[in-house]
C-alpha cells in the first residue's frame, strides 16, 4: 500500500471509499502575529510559553490530489483567536466540501468535554453525538444538560466510539468507555460496552476484557452483518497509558450488535500497531473496519491503516 502524504499539523478522523478519503485535521491559523495567533485579547490568560494557533479543516483527497479543503473554524486575521473548547461546535459538510445547513449542527453543544464521538444513523437520517464532560462527570448528549447516559470517573474515563444498534426501530446505540475499577481506585480502568438511548441512562453495561490490571483506550465500529468490533488497550502500569509505551497491548473482539454478547474470542493485535485513545475506529465497508495510526513529520501526517476483515485481521502499512 503506497503512502499518501497530506499537509496537516495533526489529524483525527478518516473516512474512505472507492473515490478516495476525507481527513479531519488542523492547519496553521490565519491570525498572523505570534505563531498565527495574532494579538489575542479574549483569553483568560496567555500561556507563559506561546503556543501555535490552528484552524480545523475537512480535507478531501482522491489518492493522488487534494480535491478540496473546507475550513470549519472561524479564525481570521481580524478575529484571530476563539476560546472554544472541544465539542462546542459541530458542522455538517456536503459532498462538495460546503458547510450545509443541518438541524444536527450546533455552536454550543458540550462544555469542557474530554472526548466527543459522532455517528450517522441511517434509521433516522441524522447524526448523533456523545461526549465525556466534567459537568457532573458523565457521558451525555449535546444540548441536553438534563440527560446522563453514563456516570464516569474523569481520571479513568476514555470514551470510545458510538454505533447504532442492529434494531431498526430501537433508536438506541452502543458505545465503549473505560471507567475506574472501583470508587477508591481511579488509577486503573476497565472497559465497558454500554447500550443506551439519547435521553436516558444506559440500560446495559457489559465489562470487556479484564486480562490486564489497567484497561483503557476503547474503540468500537460495526463490522459484518450485525456485528460490533471492539478494541481496547491493556497495561500493568497504572494511570493514563503513555503514548508508544512498550507496555501497551491492543485487544480486539467481535460482539453481537443486538445483545452485546461475544461472537469471537478476544485476540491480541500485532505489536507494530500503535494505539491512540483519541482516534476513531471506522467501518469502511459492510465487512471491514479500520483504525488509523499516525507517523508525523514536521509538515505532514502519514496514515497507516489497521484493517479488520471478518473473520481475519490484516495489518497493512
Amino acid at each position: 500500500m503506497a503512502a499518501v502524504e497530506v499537509p496537516l499539523v495533526d489529524f483525527a478522523d478518516i473516512h474512505a471509499d472507492d473515490d478516495g478519503f476525507i481527513l479531519l485535521g488542523t492547519r496553521d491559523a490565519e491570525g498572523g502575529g505570534t505563531l498565527n495567533c495574532g494579538d489575542p485579547s479574549n483569553l483568560c490568560s496567555a500561556p507563559s510559553d506561546a503556543v501555535p494557533c490552528y484552524d480545523m479543516y475537512l480535507v478531501c483527497h482522491d489518492g493522488s490530489t487534494e480535491t478540496w479543503a473546507t475550513k470549519l473554524t472561524s479564525a481570521s486575521a481580524s478575529l484571530p483567536t476563539l476560546p472554544l473548547l472541544p465539542g462546542d461546535r459541530m458542522k455538517v459538510v456536503d459532498s462538495t466540501g460546503s458547510i450545509a445547513s443541518a438541524t444536527d449542527s450546533f455552536d454550543w453543544g458540550f462544555s469542557h468535554s474530554g472526548y466527543e464521538r459522532i455517528t450517522y444513523d441511517n434509521r433516522t437520517d441524522d447524526y448523533k453525538m456523545i461526549c465525556k464532560t466534567d459537568s457532573n462527570n458523565r457521558i451525555m448528549p449535546p444540548n441536553d444538560w438534563d440527560a446522563t447516559i453514563y456516570p464516569v470517573d474523569l481520571d479513568a474515563a476514555n470514551l470510545g466510539d458510538i454505533v447504532p444498534d442492529s434494531d431498526p426501530t430501537s433508536k438506541k446505540y452502543w458505545a465503549t468507555v473505560s471507567n475506574s475499577t472501583s470508587d477508591s481506585d481511579e488509577d486503573n480502568g476497565r472497559v465497558h460496552l454500554i447500550h443506551f438511548s439519547m435521553d436516558a441512562e444506559a440500560s446495559d453495561d457489559i465489562v470487556l476484557g479484564g486480562t490486564d490490571a489497567n484497561e483503557r483506550a476503547p474503540h468500537l465500529a460495526s463490522i459484518g452483518d450485525g456485528g460490533l468490533l471492539a478494541m481496547w488497550e491493556g497495561s500493568s502500569a497504572s494511570g493514563d497509558l503513555e503514548y508508544e509505551s512498550s507496555g501497551r497491548t491492543i485487544y480486539a473482539q467481535v460482539l453481537d450488535a443486538s445483545t452485546g454478547s461475544a461472537i469471537s474470542e478476544k485476540v491480541t493485535v500485532d505489536s507494530k500497531v500503535i494505539g491512540n485513545r483519541y482516534q476513531a475506529l471506522k467501518t469502511l465497508s459492510a465487512s471491514s473496519a479500520a483504525k488509523e495510526t499516525k507517523k508525523k513529520s514536521s509538515k505532514s501526517a502519514v496514515v497507516r491503516l489497521l484493517i479488520f476483515v471478518q473473520p481475519a485481521i490484516i495489518f497493512s502499512t
